[in-house]
């Protein structure tokens, strides 16, 4: 099965946007390792893994890690998706959850869809 992340944000020069677990590392992506997405155009960053488990569970965050190493992390509670075995193909298209109104031009709505 394939995982993949998706989410416009317009970063400034030398971010980068991560996935960061959190709770069980079910696939290791912490502040040392994080998912880095790639940036496509001006805004929109993914990244696709291959998922080997059947079936399981995935707490996250996004997160923008800055040019001296540190992180800037989306507002709110921890993100959450669970799959199944007959999932093939999963494409989260997130939105960067903003602490305030200015910040949210920086993102778009999202979608959730299973193939």
């Amino acid at each position: 099965m394939t995982l993949t992340f998706q989410i416009n944000y317009r970063a400034v020069y030398g971010q980068r946007l991560c996935v960061i677990e959190t709770g069980s590392q079910t696939f290791g992506w912490t502040e040392q390792k994080p998912l880095e997405l790639r940036c496509e155009g001006d805004d929109f960053w993914t990244a696709t893994v291959l998922v080997e488990q059947p079936s399981g569970e995935i707490g996250y965050h996004y997160a923008i890690r800055l040019d001296n190493g540190g992180f800037l992390y989306e507002v709110g509670a921890c993100r959450e998706l669970a799959w199944k075995t007959t999932d093939k193909n999963i494409v989260l298209r997130d939105f960067w959850r903003a602490a305030t109104e200015e910040d949210s031009f920086r993102s778009r709505a999202f979608s959730f869809r299973r193939q």
